[in-house]
């Protein structure tokens, strides 16, 4: 397999949004093959391919020769500068037990993830294995679990695909195979959406959900080390008017650190339409049945909307009570938005004081100026970290001064003044991360 991964690299497989203007037949053809899931003819493969390439293709069982065609069994994605080799599309509706390659909510985790080095991490639940490939980098070790059979061989292929040895893959439920080890650094794409169902193993798990996402959450922290952070992206049920309850109440059972940030909130049938576009797209009458069980479903246990978010836990280096923080972002967080998590998580280990010297970190900030006919009128300001997890910070005109005052040098004290105006919005920055003690 680590031949197919050398072969695509060579070809510049995956690349076709950086050389749009560069001909390149081969790239083209196994791209046409492996992302668009196109049967493309063998003699083309040959002309412009490597030679032995259909071979070695067809050996590794990435493709079946049928007549004077090659025709896709999976399908590859360039990701993160990683080849990841998932089911076609449309697999779900084939067998319970699909694995995709990438999804949405791999990459909001990966734009989430502590980038640090460590000696063990685990991806819980891992699927492909992307998570536990891009972890690779920094741990010494990895683990990868997951309950599906398929998971496991797309895991163990897909680390053979990329040459990374530093991967063991195991069948199991949730920490199991981790026999009581402590890790460092635990990410986990869990099957999260909260449902009625426990039919797609990738969707909904092997039991019901809150049951699922509970075991992980209390499992992470019997299992993290002091100073060990756990990620996992999750729905959660929304009771009005009190959000942040459930989540609240689980941070409380953990006993540690928790930061909980919501990127989406549905209702319970916008929720049941997102996860359910092929029913609806091919019988309306069997789509209109399931709509009705799921909403009578969520009405009947009182949830009004259904949260989606990333969970943060830490276990703290020193002995105390856990913390909690619940956010609701302003939109979804960018490559390297960890940064600004892990400012979030120091946030947590010591609050903002009249003496704390707060320093500057890269942001952005986006303000409108309004002119009524005779001037401008300033409004508020938004303030996004540069490398952001879609966290701002709105800032009102006459505050706005204060924040530019951090400079790293000046205290608290300095920045707002005798009369302590401004100090909310600091401390409010100091939280998101938008400013930082280092």
């Amino acid at each position: 397999m680590g031949q197919v991964g050398d072969t695509l690299r060579r070809a510049g497989y995956g690349t076709q949004g950086d050389n749009t203007r560069v001909e390149n037949p081969a790239r083209d053809l196994l791209w046409a093959l492996f992302d668009q899931s196109t049967p493309v003819a063998l003699g083309e493969v040959t002309a412009h391919c490597e030679p032995d390439l259909p071979e070695l293709l067809a050996r590794s069982g990435l493709v079946v020769l049928d007549g004077a065609r090659l025709v896709p069994r999976v399908r590859i994605v360039r990701w993160c500068d990683l080849f990841v080799a998932g089911d076609l599309k449309g697999a779900d509706s084939l067998h319970d037990d699909a694995v995709f390659a990438v999804s949405g909510t791999t990459s909001i985790l990966e734009n989430l993830r502590l980038d640090r080095p460590v000696k063990h991490a685990l991806d819980l639940g891992c699927g492909s294995g992307a998570l536990a490939l891009r972890m690779a980098s920094l741990a010494d070790k990895v683990t990868a679990t997951d309950i599906n059979a398929r998971a496991v061989a797309f895991s163990r292929s897909n680390a053979a695909l990329n040459r990374i040895e530093t991967v063991a893959v195991d069948r199991g439920s949730l920490y199991d195979p981790l026999q009581g080890e402590a890790v460092d650094l635990i990410l986990g794409n869990l099957p999260f959406v909260l449902s009625p169902e426990q039919r797609l193993l990738y969707r909904d798990g092997n039991k019901p959900t809150e049951e699922l996402v509970t075991e992980a959450v209390l499992g992470a922290a019997e299992h993290l080390k002091p100073g060990g952070v756990a990620q996992f992206t999750c729905n959660w049920p929304i009771r009005d008017p009190d959000a942040e309850e459930w989540v609240r109440d689980l941070a409380a059972r953990t006993g540690i650190d928790m930061l909980a940030i919501e990127y989406r909130r549905r209702t319970p049938l916008d929720h049941t339409r997102n996860w359910n576009r092929p029913a609806r797209a091919t019988d309306p009458e069997v789509q209109l049945e399931l709509e009705q069980r799921w909403t009578d479903w969520f009405k009947a246990q009182e949830i009004d909307h259904i949260g989606f978010g990333v969970l943060t836990l830490r276990r703290p280096a020193t002995a105390r009570s856990g913390r909690f923080s619940y956010f609701v972002a302003d939109r979804l967080p960018e490559a390297g938005g960890g940064r600004q998590v892990d400012r979030m998580l120091r946030a947590l280990d010591a609050p903002l004081t009249r003496n704390s010297v707060p320093g500057p970190v890269p942001h952005v900030v986006f303000q409108q100026l309004v002119h009524d006919g005779s001037g401008y009128d300033a409004m508020p300001a938004e303030i996004f970290s540069a490398e952001s997890a879609g966290i701002c910070l709105t800032v009102p005109p006459d505050a706005i001064a204060t924040i530019m005052a951090v400079d790293g040098c000046s205290n608290v004290a300095e920045i707002v003044g005798p009369d302590g105006s401004g100090y909310d919005t600091l401390d409010e920055a100091y939280r998101r991360g938008l400013v930082t003690l280092d």
